[in-house]
């Protein structure tokens, strides 16, 4: 009988501890979500502190040193997510409303949900032949035109500057003699 209460008492002394350890890993928890409940608090002050201070420094009041370069770096990251942003309108083909902020074709004259006129926006396909036209040039020449970087036009390399190759043919400048800085893809194939 003696084996069975000390047994028992092992038992209930363990299920104690265990109970105890249980309730105690239940406040830990509830107090660790607390804490963290209020270090988000604290991040959105921080939030409020700086938006408030940039929009002071947006204003052009005086903002310390310190603070003037943060905000002078959220200036900049601004503009740098403004312009991907047109990159991404000019890639989808659209543009956006200056009245509802909706997106809308690029040709369009007005919106078609609040019916502001548009001003519109003319495609590089568009602004080609209007240049071409005003330039009394061909449909090919005017390609050529744009594609040249200074080589002699019989090369007919695309970008020879971005490819990091110099150019042994001659301009088609007055200067024959002069070389345009990048070496001819032509050549470069001729030797393969």
């Amino acid at each position: 009988m003696e084996f069975i209460k000390d047994l028992t008492r092992k038992v209930t002394d363990t299920a104690r501890v265990a109970a105890k350890k249980s309730s105690d890993m239940v406040e830990i928890t509830k107090l660790n979500f607390s804490i963290g409940s209020e270090e988000d608090k604290i991040k959105k002050i921080y939030m409020q502190i700086g938006e408030t201070v940039y929009r002071s420094f947006e204003k052009g009041e005086e903002v310390s040193g310190d603070l003037k370069e943060l905000c002078e770096k959220v200036s900049d990251m601004k503009k740098n997510i403004e312009k991907m942003k047109q990159q991404i309108l000019k890639i989808k083909g659209v543009k956006i409303c200056p009245s509802c902020k909706g997106e809308l074709p690029e040709e369009v004259a007005y919106c078609p949900k609040c019916g502001t006129k548009q001003e519109v926006v003319v495609s590089s396909a568009e602004s080609k032949e209007e240049n071409r036209r005003e330039n009394n040039t061909e449909p090919g020449e005017q390609d050529k035109a744009e594609n040249s970087t200074g080589c002699n036009p019989e090369c007919n390399a695309e970008s020879n500057v971005e490819n990091n190759v110099e150019c042994s043919k001659e301009t088609t400048g007055e200067n024959k003699e002069e070389s345009c800085g990048s070496e001819c893809p032509a050549e470069q194939n001729e030797e393969k």
